[in-house]
């Protein structure tokens, strides 16, 4: 037997140990006991290893048969993600445009519609794919998103029926969701999109009332106040029956005032069981001007940490994988094969942080059809980089986001929750946890 490389042991503040496997995800409080099995192994004593703890121990992965080439389970799972060929997933933006004119956004609005051409490509591609005889797809998800989608609800309604009509003959679960800023929702257009089969729906709310109508501003009206028909939009959404995630985008300008801002939100959500909330880090990928106003990734962290237990407090969900990190075999689907993002040109990314930009684009929406395929992104492996193949945390983070690694070669970056990870267990613990 061995210590698994996965195990992290964690000292409690007022007395106790907690052990964790970051690759089955054990969390447990132990005593003296199960410490001295650890150290026993760790110096290379005898253990008893029919004794029912010892079994426990191997089960929870805490620790290992001594044969037992746990990073190459791993790299096997990573392996077995990348060539899946049973799921397509499309994040599809109908325009670029935006009628929010928000000063922390990065993204590039070009007032530009998809076209009845590129719209049957995408179809022409779908009906492809489907095909059985392209090897036997079953799962095939939608992500609506833009600039703002439901500018353009025309769009999403006559490419949903298409999709849901190519998917029904052959068995396939389709599933589709909008990342939308909610201003255009109204009751019509929830229960558009959940005859559309939408089933969840993020929308921004950037804090209380004050702090988000300085931070998210309609663009034809930057005094008018986007704040309260967003969470009527929210209402909506929810009593249609699709699920909603407020994500809140956190910068230096209001990460210190989650408590309030989560608050808030909870006061005017009508149906908390169906809302959940979840922070999001203003990100420059680009290293522009504005990127002093991003927190850096520790200090994300901690804000994220504030954010559960400010959610636990108000009777909020709180949704993000980094509130109880989880195995993974990939950071995001960018360099998972069946995985693409569509401008409304008909250019093919993977990322969706390169929507747009055309010197990032893998293809056109034809070239997917003729097989292409994008081996920069998909080659990609956190595997490649000794730090993650060193690093207990791995199965959890995946290596981070990939974009630096593959568009400038640059190394993999570690996650938020590695800066309050002995916090975030102690948290869950003790019953804090937000599921």
């Amino acid at each position: 037997m061995k210590v698994s490389r996965w195990l992290t042991l964690i000292n409690v503040p007022d007395g106790g140990t907690l052990a964790w496997s970051s690759y089955t995800g054990a969390l447990a409080k132990v005593n003296a006991e199960f410490l001295s099995v650890i150290e026993a192994l760790k110096t290379g004593y005898e253990i008893d290893t029919s004794s029912a703890l010892v079994r426990e121990m191997l089960r929870c992965g805490f620790i290992a048969e001594d044969d037992t080439d746990e990073l190459s389970l791993y790299g096997a799972l990573i392996e077995r993600e990348k060539h899946r060929k049973d799921t397509l997933k499309l994040v599809i933006a109908p325009t670029l445009s935006c009628n929010f004119s928000c000063p922390y956004c990065f993204e590039h609005h070009r007032d530009v519609k998809m076209s009845a051409a590129v719209q049957n490509a995408i179809t022409d591609y779908v009906n492809q794919k489907l095909n059985p005889g392209m090897g036997g797809l079953r799962f095939f998800s939608v992500v609506w998103y833009g600039g703002e989608p439901l500018l353009e609800k025309d769009i999403i309604a006559g490419l949903s029926e298409a999709f849901l009509k190519m998917s029904s003959p052959y068995g396939v679960r389709y599933s589709a969701s909008i990342i939308t800023n909610g201003y255009l929702v109204d009751e019509d257009t929830a229960k558009l999109l959940k005859d559309c089969d939408v089933s969840f729906a993020q929308v921004t709310v950037d804090g209380s009332h004050e702090v988000h109508n300085k931070r998210r501003i309609l663009r034809a009206s930057p005094s008018e106040g986007t704040y309260g028909r967003i969470i009527e939009g929210i209402n909506f959404l929810e009593a249609s029956g699709i699920k909603v995630t407020v994500r809140m985008n956190i910068d230096r300008e209001n990460s210190e005032e989650t408590e309030r801002n989560i608050a808030s939100l909870a006061k005017v959500i009508k149906d908390k069981s169906k809302v959940s909330f979840s922070p999001g880090l203003v990100t420059d990928y680009d290293g522009g001007e504005k990127s002093s106003a991003c927190l850096t990734k520790e200090e994300y962290g901690h804000v994220i940490l504030e954010c559960i237990k400010h959610c636990k407090a108000h009777g909020l969900h709180f949704s993000p994988k980094s509130s109880r990190p989880k195995l993974r075999a990939s950071y995001c689907t960018a360099t998972l094969p069946g995985s693409f993002v569509i401008d409304p040109e008909g250019f093919v990314y993977k990322c969706w942080n390169d929507i747009g930009i055309k010197e990032y684009s893998i293809g056109t929406v034809d070239g997917l059809a003729s097989g292409h395929e994008s081996s920069e992104w998909e080659s990609y492996s956190q595997m490649d980089y000794e730090t993650c193949r060193d690093c207990g945390l791995l199965p959890v983070c995946a290596g981070g986001c990939p974009r630096g690694c593959v568009h400038s070669g640059g190394l993999p970056e570690c996650e938020s929750f590695k800066y309050v990870l002995d916090d975030l267990l102690i948290f869950q613990a003790e019953g804090g946890e937000v599921k």
